[in-house]
């Protein structure tokens, strides 16, 4: 036996993971197009798929900007605290 079994094993595990949700996707979409569903949007994906795992459903673009505009305030306090 190879002495990379371990790796390989896990590479092989890895691979079958992404085959079977490949197949589950191509499943899927063969399903709405019988089906005659639109085809839903990567942000309603997401969502769904935060609300199926328990995720909060938050878009990393809008975590950002409140981050950004929290800490520009945050700062601000700062800048008017040593002003006075």
């Amino acid at each position: 036996m190879a002495r990379n079994f371990p790796a390989d094993a896990r590479m092989q595990h890895f691979f079958e993971e992404q085959y079977s949700k490949e197949t589950a996707a191509r499943l899927q979409f063969h399903d709405d197009v019988k089906s005659g569903r639109t085809r839903r949007s990567a942000a309603d994906e997401s969502a769904m798929r935060a609300a199926m795992i328990g995720l909060p459903k938050i878009n990393p673009f809008e975590f950002a900007v409140r981050q950004k505009r929290d800490e520009k305030a945050a700062a601000a306090d700062i800048v008017e605290q040593v002003r006075t």
